[in-house]
């Protein structure tokens, strides 16, 4: 599967993906009657969303959704659908890519990104956590599946919230760079030494599997205690 896009949000200056929400009430289309579509493969849910934080309040910046057939239609028209009192705009981008079928020619194709909702004041009444990442660093990219991909990240920040008030915030930065050191210890580590291609039985892959899976719980707890929240993949 294509990694997903994540939403983002405008923190402090700075823009983070959100790796984690825990909580109620993110903004969600289909709670406002629009069903989405395809965008394209890295946007699977239909809809990509842009948050700000400011003067301590979640705020809806900016949403692309994937419209049906119906609802283009619709937009084409100027009709809709409305979101918080806002219309539509088809949101394309050219870009130049080669086309593998005709000798490698260079063409110009048009790019579907959905249609672009763009928002001023419209706080969102989101109860509960927001994990924020970003600086990413390529080497500890998806080496076990776990819950959190917010360990890839140097920067990660904790947010909480109540009715869309921030009520606290906390640099999980440090907490991060722990939990790769002992990522590094209890499962890089031994995996890279144990490890041969090829070489070891059905009964050894197995008993190596079932230590992943208790090493996996393991860090998993470890991740979970040391947060406000307790947080699925986003």
């Amino acid at each position: 599967m294509t990694t997903q896009a994540p939403h983002s949000v405008r923190y402090r200056w700075r823009n983070y993906g959100l790796l984690g929400a825990a909580g109620s009430d993110l903004f969600d289309p289909h709670a406002y009657g629009i069903h989405p579509g395809d965008i394209n493969s890295s946007i699977a849910r239909g809809y990509l969303c842009h948050y700000r934080v400011s003067w301590g309040k979640l705020y809806l910046s900016q949403v692309n959704i994937g419209l049906n057939e119906e609802d283009r239609a619709r937009a084409a028209r100027g009709e809709g659908p409305v979101l918080f009192g806002t219309l539509p705009e088809d949101d394309k981008v050219t870009i130049s890519a080669y086309n593998l079928g005709k000798e490698m020619q260079l063409e110009e194709l048009t790019v579907y990104r959905g249609h672009r909702y763009r928002f001023r004041n419209v706080v969102i009444p989101f109860s509960g956590g927001l994990l924020l990442a970003t600086d990413f660093i390529p080497e500890f990219m998806g080496y076990l599946d776990f819950r959190h991909p917010v360990y890839e990240f140097k920067t990660v920040h904790e947010l909480d919230f109540e009715q869309g008030r921030l009520v606290r915030a906390a640099d999980r930065s440090r907490v991060m760079a722990q939990f790769r050191r002992e990522f590094e210890e209890m499962v890089y580590e031994p995996l890279r030494s144990e490890y041969r291609w090829g070489e070891d039985d059905i009964e050894t892959v197995l008993a190596r599997a079932e230590k992943q899976e208790a090493t996996r719980r393991a860090m998993n707890e470890w991740f979970d205690a040391r947060l406000m929240f307790k947080y699925g993949w986003w």
